[in-house]
This record gives structure tokens, C-alpha cells and sequence, in this order.
């Protein structure tokens, strides 16, 4: 259904959000 859908779209949203957090971090040690 379209709410599964989003509900996808949100938690791949989220999850790409969390690996630029971490690519920040590592670019502060870097």
C-alpha cells in the first residue's frame, strides 16, 4: 500500500541522514 511505501521512504531517509552523520564524524578525524 502507499502508506508502506512512505513508511519505507522514511526509514531509508533516516538511515541515509545517519551514514552523512557519520561520514561528518569521519571527516572530522580524517
Amino acid at each position: 500500500t502507499i502508506s508502506v511505501s512512505l513508511m519505507m521512504l522514511a526509514a531509508t531517509n533516516e538511515t541515509l541522514q545517519q551514514t552523512d552523520d557519520l561520514v561528518e564524524c569521519f571527516h572530522l578525524f580524517l
